[in-house]
């Protein structure tokens, strides 16, 4: 029997490798992403910290009304950084995210086209088959 040989494997296996390079691309960003997310609930977590301390401290001096506003002024200035790089990083999940579908997609169509050929040459390998026994058949009767 002659063995199925598919002439785009090679091409199948870029895609596949390409699809899977795709997929890790994604991942990093993925995993930016979180890291960026923790950051920003830290940030609001020590900002809220403060808020609360101020509103139950009612000793503080000036100087340390002050220093607590400027801090709090620059708490927020690293906040609004830090949710305006999460926007872009998020960005740049969806953008790797549609990559990777692009890529998966390419890789299902020759997948495909793979199938259809096996599916071919398998029906042709059975017509053989069937072929051989009707010829047996008919010189075994006669």
């Amino acid at each position: 029997m002659k063995k199925f040989n598919f002439n785009l494997q090679k091409v199948l296996v870029v895609r596949q490798l390409e699809e899977e390079i795709a997929h890790n691309h994604f991942l990093k960003s993925k995993q930016h992403e979180n890291r960026v997310e923790q950051e920003l609930l830290h940030l609001n977590d020590r900002q809220q910290e403060l808020y609360n301390y101020l509103r139950k401290e009612d000793k503080l001096d000036i100087n340390e009304k002050l220093m607590a506003r400027d801090f709090m002024y620059r708490q927020r200035q690293n906040i609004q950084k830090t949710q305006e790089n999460l926007a872009q990083v998020r960005e740049e999940v969806r953008k790797k995210q549609a990559e990777l579908r692009e890529r998966a997609k390419k890789r299902k169509v020759l997948e495909k086209v793979k199938e259809k050929e096996y599916e071919k040459f398998y029906r042709g390998f059975l017509l053989r088959e069937q072929k051989e026994l009707d010829e047996i058949g008919q010189r075994v009767s006669s």
